[in-house]
């Protein structure tokens, strides 16, 4: 009898056991999930980051205001060589 017993209570624990082992794993799961998505949001926020240096940098190459246009440039060298004809 006692034996029984003692196997209805290993059979209880390993039961308990199996359960909180699944709820660990689902866990481990949602925590590996969230660490992904956290991992993507810090690479496209960095992506977003030299984006947006390389837009400042490329405004801060533009020809300033007094800068003629490409057909202005065009045209100075196309009379440049009419002249010299």
């Amino acid at each position: 009898e006692d034996l029984k017993g003692l196997h209805d209570q290993a059979l209880q624990a390993a039961g308990q056991a199996k359960k909180a082992v699944e709820q660990n794993a689902m866990m481990l799961q949602q925590k590996i999930a969230e660490r992904t998505k956290l991992l993507s949001q810090l690479g496209q926020a960095k992506m977003q980051e030299q984006v947006s240096a390389s837009l400042r940098s490329m405004s801060e190459l533009a020809a300033p205001g007094n800068t003629p246009s490409l057909d202005e440039v065009r045209d100075k060298i196309e009379r440049r060589y009419a002249n010299a004809i």
